[in-house]
């Protein structure tokens, strides 16, 4: 049997912005998270942490986790997408 290797783009931001909010819906509740708090579950979920990241005033239970949204993108992306339509609508 052969090895073979998928590439498949990246679905998450490999780094966030500190302005970004994120929601965050468990089974129980939802949180909203900056870009700083989402890197850190990032990484405890891709390192394969099953377990609790703990928060200054919550803690997030990794299996109960049920859904991740981004709600605002960061000021760079948005200053970004801005210059983007200024540019192709001719606006200054």
């Amino acid at each position: 049997m052969q090895n073979t290797a998928i590439t498949r783009s990246q679905l998450m931001p490999q780094i966030f912005e500190e302005d970004e909010k994120w929601k965050i819906t468990t089974q129980h509740k939802e949180y909203i998270l900056d870009g700083k708090q989402m890197q850190i579950l990032k990484s405890a979920m891709v390192g394969g942490s099953r377990g609790s990241v703990w928060f200054k005033n919550y803690c997030i239970v990794i299996p109960y986790i049920i859904g991740i949204d981004k709600i605002v993108s960061g000021k760079k992306i948005i200053d970004k997408k801005r210059a983007e339509y200024a540019k192709q609508f001719g606006v200054k």
